[in-house]
């Protein structure tokens, strides 16, 4: 049977139709997923809440008489991401109070209390939105940069309650202040951005449970021996993991830490018997010579290993303990005094300086809290005491500009690119930042 030529050619012209069509139909469905991915412009809004719960001393007192029950405790369940969070503990009985200052445009807050039948839960969520065409394309996540994340949520925390604490935070930073609460657990998710924990005062219970992993960055754990655990465990991936302790161990413990890629420092506690072992696959390990041993002491069972990377437990204040000290110091003081009285100590002592990373740490510390002129103080130290560390100048252009001084947050970004021609981040900061100057010069003309 013989096809007429004319039928052929149409129905490759249908077929070649169909799929430019359709071509056509994805690109634009792709433009549309892309822009509906995007992140709105920013519109920042200030939110201060409070909850009311029954305090410990009243639950025991509302019971009968005879054996009491242990008090319901609240449980804590914090699900956080691209956010700087803070913990905090107050003296205001059984109260919570939420403070924050974030982009509701690409941002939700929620906080839900629910009560169970064993304790009472308090349910915080901070997440980036999500519409239907933003689901399909994938989390937002990825469209927004580190340096661009300033939301900010602070969590006040009363002494009064029994608390069970279950966290999962991912970007940004964290500072989780326990000092003096009662924590019977403590666990922790974190993936990339700094973690610190601290307890300057101990914990008013025993803590049951301690139990924090790291999928990436840096966490750094202070004051250890004040949280009272029975037994702990730390897990990392890839980051940088510091334990200091202030004083002695009462009551006996152990930890046993593992991390698959980087550094682990722990600072010895003093007047406390150390049982360690520690290991390394492919890396160093370090300890003191000889181990404190006295019965009428606590004990710290301590089991680590690296994979790849450094373990080291010293005798020495660690750098995180000094500038923790220099940090309480600035927070409370003024700055000129306390950097004099730094100065004078490391000309008299030069070992016991901050290296040019934990100076620098110490700033973004600072600025975290709100401090920027104590953190520019800082900077600043920091590029005179090590002019060839390009990183300085970026985070001194950084407080600058934090500050509102756009001149000199761009002379610093200059000179840290010109030390440092590869920086990304400095590049894109630069770039807005003689925008803006322009933008400024242009509306005093007219």
């Amino acid at each position: 049977m013989v096809q007429k030529k004319g039928s052929c050619l149409k129905r490759l012209v249908i077929g070649c139709g169909g799929v430019i069509g359709l071509v056509i139909l994805l690109g634009a469905l792709s433009t549309l997923i892309m822009f509906a991915s995007r992140p709105e412009p920013s519109e920042y809004t200030m939110l201060d809440s409070l909850e009311t719960f029954t305090p410990i001393t009243e639950q025991a007192l509302k019971l009968p008489g005879g054996d009491l029950p242990p008090p319901k405790p609240l449980r804590l369940k914090l699900d956080l991401r691209m956010v700087n969070f803070r913990l905090v503990p107050h003296d205001l009985p059984a109260q919570i109070r939420i403070e924050s200052n974030y982009d509701k445009a690409n941002f939700n807050l929620t906080s839900q209390v629910t009560e169970k039948k064993d304790h009472i839960e308090y349910d915080l969520r901070f997440r980036n939105k999500r519409n239907l065409l933003g689901m399909i394309a994938g989390t937002k996540e990825k469209d927004f940069e580190p340096e661009d994340i300033n939301n900010k949520v602070t969590l006040y925390v009363p002494r009064d309650l029994l608390l069970e604490l279950d966290f999962q935070i991912k970007m940004g930073s964290t500072k989780l202040n326990l000092s003096g609460l009662a924590v019977t657990h403590l666990k922790g998710r974190f993936s990339m951005g700094e973690n610190q924990i601290t307890m300057k005062e101990p914990n008013q219970v025993r803590m049951e449970t301690l139990d924090l992993a790291s999928e990436m960055g840096e966490m750094r754990l202070s004051d250890v021996q004040n949280f009272r655990y029975k037994e702990g465990q730390f897990k990392g991936r890839i980051g940088e993991l510091e334990i200091g302790h202030s004083g002695p161990y009462q009551e006996d413990a152990s930890l046993r830490v593992r991390m698959s890629m980087g550094g682990v420092r722990i600072q010895k506690p003093v007047a406390t018997n150390l049982n360690q072992k520690i290991t390394a696959m492919i890396g160093e390990t370090s300890s003191p010579g000889e181990p404190f041993m006295d019965p009428e002491h606590a004990t710290l069972s301590l089991a680590g290993r690296v994979t790849l990377g450094e373990f080291h437990v010293s005798d020495r204040d660690s750098a995180d303990s000094q500038r923790s000290q220099l940090f309480d110091d600035l927070f409370v003081g003024d700055s000129e005094e306390v950097i004099d009285g730094y100065r004078l100590l490391i000309e008299q002592s030069p070992e016991k300086a901050l290296g040019r990373g934990p100076l620098n740490s110490l700033g973004y510390d600072l600025l975290n809290e709100g401090e920027t002129e104590k953190a520019i103080a800082i900077f600043k130290l920091n590029t005179e005491l090590h002019s060839d560390y390009a990183n300085g100048y970026d985070s001194l252009a950084e407080g600058y500009m934090k500050s509102g001084d756009i001149e000199l947050a761009i002379a610093n970004y200059e000179r840290a690119l010109a030390m440092d021609p590869d920086n990304s981040s400095a590049t894109r900061n630069l770039k807005k930042l003689r925008l803006r100057l322009a933008g400024n010069v242009e509306k005093q003309g007219d």
